[in-house]
């Protein structure tokens, strides 16, 4: 048996959904939601692990109609906000999975990711809560068997003390000899394409900097 994972997130609701909210959680996520077989025939899907609110995955969407996302995300409010945006947009090139992404792992076959964005995840920064940032040697090596070959994997982080816990893992061998971090040396300038978020916008109210991540799979 496998021991239990570790919870990486905290809150999964804040507060009460709208009728309208709840009603797309009733009614268009099980019909959004993700089938893990069906997945596994799509061509070069997109993933992000925590998508929010879901700015940067409706940008997505709507720039490549052409392109199928899958968006992970336990936080009840956030998958909610998807959703109206889902059924107001009227996006039909998004999948959901209500929860922690790892959770479908197993069942996805390797390569199947031409692309992966995990954008500010939960810093934990705690001393005794690394142990539940996803940004570890494991996680890492999920991500890598989920790419395509030469796939991009996209970090984001707001939190100094995570910034210095990303660069520290990326420089390690076993990370560095199957990833290429290609943007070491402009990593406060967005990739392409890039939108802001609600929580970037509030990242740099508060002063605090950003960093951006590009690692091409060797």
């Amino acid at each position: 048996m496998k021991p239990p994972v570790l919870r990486l997130y905290g809150r999964q609701k804040t507060r009460a959904l709208k009728p309208a909210q709840q009603e797309l959680m009733d009614q268009l996520l099980p019909n959004i939601s993700v089938s893990t077989s069906e997945l596994s025939k799509k061509s070069g899907p997109i993933l992000e692990i925590g998508f929010g609110s879901g700015e940067h995955l409706v940008h997505l969407a709507t720039q490549s109609p052409e392109t199928f996302f899958v968006g992970c995300e336990p936080f009840i409010n956030g998958v909610a906000a998807l959703l109206i945006e889902i059924d107001d947009k009227d996006l039909t090139n998004i999948s959901i999975h209500h929860g922690d992404a790892r959770h479908i792992f197993d069942e996805l076959p390797d390569g199947l990711f031409s692309a992966v964005y995990l954008l500010y995840p939960d810093p934990w920064p705690k001393k005794r809560h690394f142990k539940r940032r996803f940004i570890q040697q494991e996680s890492l090596a999920l991500i890598h068997r989920l790419l395509v070959p030469k796939g991009k994997f996209y970090i984001a982080s707001d939190h100094e003390t995570y910034q210095t816990w990303i660069e520290e893992h990326l420089t390690m061998d076993v990370v560095s000899a199957t990833f290429d971090w290609s943007n070491k040396t402009t990593k406060e300038t967005p990739w392409d394409n890039w939108t802001r978020t609600r929580y970037e916008e509030k990242a740099y109210r508060e002063g605090r900097t950003p960093r951006y991540y590009v690692l091409n799979k060797k």
